[in-house]
């Protein structure tokens, strides 16, 4: 077996672990939305900080505007982490996990949009599927198609956007 296919399995086993512990820590350790986007924010720059603790800092920038490539980042960022603090307490592990997968359509067709890259046609049919399996994902029984009209399917794909 390659060895691209073992790190394939070994990052779906991963992430789909990161998306149950997510989800336990929303439903036990934290009632509140909003401190839940705090302390992520909080751990996220304390592991950013000791960074320059295990990896020596090569470039400083000696002027703003050599940060101009960050400031987006940080803006989507900050917004799709409110967007995942807020539709993890309101979505089920059953429904986050398949919709993560529209990162993979987002990221192609901003990369289409953005930098102007070509699209195969071979991979557009795999996009499409991607979109039906994250649709039927979120299928209610009681609600039939209307449950992918959610509120909170919405905010959770802004955070899956904001990612990619």
């Amino acid at each position: 077996m390659p060895v691209y296919i073992l790190y394939s399995i070994l990052a779906l086993l991963l992430f789909s672990i990161s998306i149950i512990l997510f989800r336990l820590t929303a439903k036990y350790a934290m009632p509140n939305p909003k401190a839940y986007f705090f302390w992520y924010f909080v751990i996220y720059g304390l592991l950013g900080l000791s960074l320059p603790l295990f990896n020596h800092i090569q470039i400083i920038p000696t002027d703003i505007r050599l940060l101009r490539f960050n400031i987006p980042y940080a803006f989507f960022i900050t917004i799709g982490i409110y967007c995942f603090a807020n539709a993890i307490y309101k979505l089920d592990v059953t429904t986050m996990g398949p919709l993560s997968n529209f990162g993979n359509v987002f990221t192609v067709f901003l990369a289409w949009l953005l930098l102007g890259e070509i699209i195969p046609q071979k991979n557009i049919v795999w996009l499409i599927l991607i979109i039906l399996a994250g649709m039927l994902a979120t299928y209610n029984e009681r609600l039939k198609l209307k449950s992918f009209a959610n509120k909170n399917v919405y905010v959770y794909l802004i955070w899956v956007f904001c990612l990619s």
